[in-house]
């Protein structure tokens, strides 16, 4: 059975998405840098030379779009929930005569 998803949800499956890529990134960075410090400067030196490789190339490029998407999308989110914050405030101020609007 097939679901039909709006933009809405693709939306949220892809911001997820990308922040937990990032997540791992940032938990494989760590452990990249800091086998400079368990396993000295050699061992790091060669950890480096494989990411010269092409393919850790396109995997760099894919983060930077991933960083992106997730700072775009979440500026879209925040802008999103400000604007819908604000019209909930507007649609409850008083007006005159102490009566709410409707």
């Amino acid at each position: 059975m097939w679901r039909i998803y709006s933009v809405h949800n693709v939306m949220f499956i892809l911001r997820r998405s990308t922040g937990v890529a990032l997540l791992f990134y940032f938990v494989a960075h760590v452990i990249t840098i800091s086998t400079a410090l368990v396993a000295g400067p050699e061992a790091f030196s060669s950890v480096m030379a494989t990411f010269r490789e092409p393919a850790f190339r396109a995997v760099e490029w894919l983060i930077v779009a991933c960083i992106a998407f997730h700072a775009l999308s979440g500026l879209h989110l925040m802008a999103a929930e400000r604007a819908s914050v604000r019209e909930l405030k507007a649609r409850s101020a008083p007006v005159a005569g102490g009566a709410h609007a409707d």
